[in-house]
């Protein structure tokens, strides 16, 4: 069904203030042309180019003769061969679409006697030239038909979107980055000093500490509740509130989940038996079958609707026997519980798994978004796993992502990286940390939105040297600037 775009505001203003002042012929001048105002204007309808391409929108500005969809087409749209549909405020004399053609000479079409023409908007404007019906009054507009020049559901990831990693050393060699609802705090260590960066995002400034702990303490165990600070140390749970002074738990623990709440989730060995333990309190039982024991990903949260509590996941690592897998394991406060049933192809250890986004686009009216998981990174104990998995079941079921949501080439491999998403203002100049440029889809004088960035803190390549970078992206509908 065909929709008729509706004028803006001032466009109905100049074509009604038109209409009203021009009862006689003999009035119309050339700066006063409502008998040349185009009221309407969209493209017929032709599904082998896109669905529902009639009812794109178009705005029409009449002050500057300009006819233009603000929201681009998707990526790829063929804009080659279009029909459009064009109408006056008083009818036309004549009515002609001027068309650029690369290496050939500029075609002009009548559009009066021959409205069934496709015209060609592949290289650039196209000029609309209406005369009125007395000869007197003529106005040239040009046509744009935007499309996105990225793939707007693919995850744009940045060659220059990265920095170093926050830290007072000069050298680090190992890293661990966790959060709570108040900051970041981003680890290091090159063997013989600790550093300590927090910041109130990750592509905020950072203030550096220097934290009081052992050289022998386990940076991979590092993590943080809303109030407290925890890392093992020759299997002994250490504890702090501000990161810089440390005191002993008098707990053993020997690898570290995460959090849930204010409690930190691990494992002991207990003899030969290894079990589950929380802290503070005494819980203490024996493994679930096939939760993993070490080398797991960080704990990510979500809110799961078939939960009254919040969900804390995991996926990969190593078991008891010392065998790896690749599948989800969820813990809501109580008990642990497997949610995979379809597994990624790959058993794999020191992944990153995050919450995200992605999208489908059914017509051009309508995109579903879907709340994902992603799930990259991670080590066989040989090779290092290239491949990015998406679920939109929380873990339940697994698929490789599609070749856009793949990390580039100019991202190394890694394993034990820690990722984390967060609001970021983008704006329409660049940042001048992170030097990024942000591709806009609008033209209304908006400077400033928010867009949800993925950073990737860190990770270790195939001989463990560590990645001293932070690595952002996100997916490209996210980051176009919104209209007004």
């Amino acid at each position: 069904m065909t929709k008729t775009p509706i004028l803006s505001f001032a466009a109905l203003i100049a074509a009604s203030a038109f209409v009203g002042c021009n009862g006689d012929a003999t009035d119309y001048t050339e700066s006063s042309g409502s008998n040349v105002a185009v009221y309407s204007f969209n493209l017929q309808e032709n599904d082998k180019i896109l669905k529902d391409l009639d009812t794109v929108y178009f705005s029409i500005d009449l002050e500057n003769a300009r006819i233009f969809n603000a929201d681009s087409l998707p990526y790829g749209t063929r804009v080659d061969a279009l029909i459009p549909s064009i109408k006056v405020v008083e009818g036309a004399s004549a009515m002609t679409l001027e068309m650029s053609r690369a290496g050939k000479p500029d075609t002009i079409i009548d559009y009066i006697n021959y409205p069934e023409d496709s015209i060609d908007f592949s290289n650039g404007p196209v000029k609309l030239k209406v005369v009125s019906l007395n000869e007197l009054v003529s106005r040239t507009y040009e046509i744009k038909v935007n499309v996105h020049q990225v793939k707007s559901d693919s995850l744009q990831w940045t060659n220059t979107a990265y920095r170093a990693l926050p830290s007072m050393l000069q050298a680090p060699t190992r890293q661990k980055t966790t959060a709570n609802k108040k900051a970041y705090y981003c680890l290091t260590t090159d063997g013989s000093a600790w550093s300590l960066a927090k910041a109130d995002e990750p592509s905020g400034e950072w203030t550096y500490s220097t934290p009081q702990l052992p050289l022998s303490a386990d940076i991979n165990t590092f993590c943080v509740s809303e109030t407290k600070f925890f890392i093992i140390d020759n299997g002994m749970l250490l504890s702090s509130t501000d990161a810089i002074e440390w005191t002993s738990t008098g707990r053993q623990f020997d690898y570290i989940y995460g959090t849930y709440g204010e409690r930190v989730l691990g494992v002991f060995k207990d003899g030969s038996v290894t079990k589950f333990a929380e802290y503070p309190g005494d819980k203490s039982i024996y493994i679930p079958y096939g939760l993993p024991v070490k080398g797991t990903s960080p704990l990510t949260y979500i809110d799961f609707d078939m939960s009254m509590s919040e969900m804390a996941l995991l996926i990969g690592g190593e078991q008891t026997d010392g065998t790896l897998n690749s599948k989800v394991w969820a813990y809501d406060g109580n008990e642990w519980a497997c949610l995979t049933k379809k597994s990624i192809a790959k058993d794999l250890k020191d992944m990153t798994m995050i919450p995200f986004y992605t999208f489908k686009q059914e017509n051009i009216l309508t995109v579903k978004k879907f709340v994902s998981m992603f799930a990259f990174g991670g080590t066989d104990g040989i090779k290092l796993n290239r491949t990015l998995y998406t679920s939109v079941d929380y873990g339940i079921k697994w698929n490789v992502g599609g070749q856009l949501l793949q990390l580039p080439d100019f991202i190394p491999s890694f394993y034990g990286a820690q990722a984390f998403v967060a609001e970021s203002t983008l704006s329409v100049s660049r940042n001048s940390i992170w030097n990024e440029y942000v591709s806009s889809r609008a033209t209304a004088p908006i400077t400033e939105w928010d867009c949800p960035y993925i950073y990737i803190f860190g990770g270790y390549d195939k001989d463990g040297n560590l990645n001293r970078s932070i690595w952002r992206g996100t997916i490209n509908r996210l980051s176009f600037k919104p209209l007004q």
